[in-house]
């Protein structure tokens, strides 16, 4: 099964560049970061479920942005899509956005055979503030709102920390797609989810001397990642060129082939059954 996670901040129309190019790699899973769109104000044939009508037999889309706030127009920074496409969109079982409703993440939760349950999480950690419509600027305004004064860099890091205890104290896989704006090798982040027994699948299968997956930092510094429990089995994992699957993004694209076997289990044979 081939996971993707692809980070676009860009505005511009993309949608055949995007169906030819999940098409081509076979991707079944895909998660689209910073798709910078107010959704509540998009016509209702110009939407994800629109746009994408047709592009497979079979399509599930779960999608997160900031609905705190009144909208100020079809534009708004951030937000984050996540499509389930033919086979894996069959397994879906339940979909949802992060409680604080920041656009903080969507999740999908998918069901197996003997009680496997797998979460698929898309996520946009916010950068630090630029200007006053960014990310990191309309959560804090929404966190000050609730009388909660911490930064949104270390909210996001706190609840993220709390969804996911939960979900492994339930005995569920996670696969995480990650625009953490932070180094994915050694960082606040890197020590945080590491410590909930995930591992991040590139790096960890290929070394941590990888490249940069934002075109404009030049340190070899991964911002991006794809983090798995431990318990998965990621036969394969890499890094696609920035034009590989939507021309003209600034993020490169993050995939995975793991087992479906380990994600959705298999059919045992009773104890009582002969060879």
């Amino acid at each position: 099964m081939n996971i993707s996670g692809l980070w676009v901040n860009k505005n511009n129309n993309k949608d055949d560049n995007l169906r030819q190019g999940i098409s081509a790699l076979e991707f079944e899973i895909f998660g689209l970061a910073e798709t910078n769109t107010d959704w509540r104000v998009v016509e209702k044939d110009s939407r994800l479920y629109a746009n994408t009508r047709g592009w497979w037999e079979t399509t599930h889309i779960s999608f997160a942005h900031n609905c705190t706030n009144p909208p100020r127009g079809k534009h708004q920074w951030g937000g984050m899509a996540l499509l389930s496409i033919n086979k894996a969109a069959h397994r879906v079982s339940d979909k949802g956005i992060d409680e604080s409703s920041l656009g903080c993440w969507c999740w999908t939760h998918y069901r197996g055979r003997n009680n496997h349950i797998l979460y698929l999480v898309c996520t946009y950690r916010p950068n630090v503030p630029t200007d006053p419509l960014s990310v990191y600027s309309q959560q804090r305004s929404t966190l000050l709102e609730r009388e909660d004064e911490r930064c949104p860099r270390m909210a996001f890091f706190q609840d993220l920390g709390k969804f996911l205890n939960t979900a492994l104290q339930q005995g569920e896989h996670i696969i995480l797609l990650m625009d953490g704006n932070t180094n994915m090798k050694r960082s606040d982040l890197h020590g945080s989810l590491g410590a909930f027994g995930l591992k991040e699948a590139v790096l960890s299968r290929h070394g941590i001397a990888g490249p940069e997956t934002f075109h404009r930092n030049k340190t070899r510094t991964p911002i991006d990642g794809i983090w798995v429990s431990q318990s998965l089995v990621i036969e394969c994992s890499g890094y696609l060129d920035y034009d590989s699957v939507i021309l003209g993004v600034d993020h490169c694209c993050l995939w995975i082939d793991l087992s479906f076997t380990a994600a959705f289990g298999h059919n045992m044979p009773s104890q009582d059954t002969k060879p």
